[in-house]
C-alpha cells in the first residue's frame, strides 16, 4: 500500500477516534465523488475528506518548518509565517489533483489497452466461443485495467447478477467513453442474444482513428505548456536574478530578499508542479 493510500486510511481512522466525520469539515462535491469512484483507490467519502485535510495540514506544517529554518539563517519578516495558509490550501488542491490523476491514469490505461482487447474479443467470438467465454479469455489476457474491469463484471455474474446488469454497473466505474460503449454493447448483446462480432470490429476501427486524433490534440497541448514552463522556470527566474543583482543600479530601488526566497522556494516549484500535473491529465491513452 503506497504512502498516499495509507495516509487516507490513517487520517480517517484518527478522525473516527476523535468522533469527527471529516466530510463535515470539508465537503466532497459530486465531481469529486465521481473521480473517487473512477480512481479505484478504495476510499469512501470520509476517508477522501480526511486525506484532503491531512495533505493540507502536512503542507502547512512543512512550510512552517522551512520558514523556521530560513528565519534562523536570514532573519525573515515574521508576517511571512502567514504564508502557511496558502500552502495548506495548496496541499488540499494537490490532494484533489492526486485523485484526479489516479482516475486519469486508469482512464488512459483503459484507452491504451481497449483496442487490443477488442481485437482479442472479436477473435474469440469468431472462433466460436460464447459471449461469456470470450469475455473470460479477454479478462485473463493481460490488458491492464480493461481485464480487471471485465473480470470484476464476471465475478458479479457468478454471484448471481445477469451479464447485462453486471456490465452496466462496471461501465459506470470508468470515465472512458470507449469502455462505456463497449460495456453497453455487451449488455445489449446479452439481453437480445445478437451476434456482436461485426459491431466490435467496427468499433475497434473507430477507436483506432480516434486515438490518432487525440495524439494530434495532445501534441498541440504539449507545445503550449512547454512554452509556459520555459517562461516560468527559465525566463522569469533569470529576470529576478538580474533585478536582485542590478535592481538598485538600473531601477533605483531594492527588492526585498524575502520576495526572492518565497518565489524560488515556493512559487516556481508549485507552478512547475501544476503545469506538469496539467500536462499529465491532458495525456491520451496510447
Amino acid at each position: 500500500m503506497n504512502f498516499f493510500r495509507r495516509l487516507g486510511f490513517d487520517a480517517a481512522r484518527l478522525f473516527a477516534l476523535l468522533g469527527i466525520d471529516a466530510v463535515n469539515l470539508i465537503g466532497v462535491s459530486k465531481e469529486e465523488r465521481l473521480r473517487l469512484c473512477y480512481s479505484g483507490i478504495g476510499w469512501n467519502e470520509s476517508q477522501y475528506a480526511a486525506f484532503k485535510l491531512a495533505c493540507g495540514a502536512l503542507a502547512g506544517l512543512g512550510f512552517v518548518v522551512l520558514f523556521s529554518g530560513l528565519d534562523l539563517l536570514y532573519g525573515l519578516n515574521a508576517w511571512l509565517i502567514l504564508l502557511f495558509i496558502p500552502c495548506s490550501l495548496f496541499g488540499i488542491i494537490a490532494a484533489k489533483m492526486h485523485i484526479a490523476g489516479l482516475a486519469k491514469k486508469r482512464e488512459r490505461d483503459v484507452e491504451a489497452n481497449l483496442l487490443d482487447a477488442l481485437r482479442h474479443f472479436a477473435s474469440e467470438l469468431k472462433s466460436g466461443n460464447s459471449l461469456v467465454k470470450a469475455l473470460w479469455e479477454v479478462g485473463r489476457g493481460g490488458y491492464g485495467t480493461v481485464s480487471s474491469l471485465i473480470l470484476e463484471a464476471l465475478v458479479l455474474v457468478r454471484e448471481g447478477e445477469t451479464v447485462e446488469s453486471a456490465f452496466r454497473e462496471i461501465g459506470e466505474k470508468t470515465p472512458s467513453q470507449a469502455f462505456k460503449t463497449f460495456a453497453a454493447s455487451i449488455a445489449h448483446a446479452s439481453s437480445t442474444g445478437t451476434n456482436i462480432t461485426g459491431v466490435v470490429e467496427r468499433f475497434a476501427e473507430e477507436l483506432e482513428a480516434s486515438k490518432r486524433a487525440k495524439l494530434t490534440i495532445y501534441a498541440n497541448e504539449c507545445s503550449r505548456l512547454s512554452t509556459i514552463t520555459i517562461v516560468l522556470t527559465g525566463v522569469l527566474p533569470g529576470m529576478m536574478v538580474f533585478i536582485l543583482v542590478e535592481g538598485s543600479f538600473v531601477f533605483g530601488f531594492n527588492v526585498p530578499t524575502e520576495f526572492f526566497l518565497v518565489s524560488y522556494l515556493l512559487v516556481f516549484p508549485l507552478a512547475k508542479y501544476l503545469l506538469q500535473a496539467r500536462l499529465a491529465l491532458a495525456g491520451p491513452g496510447i
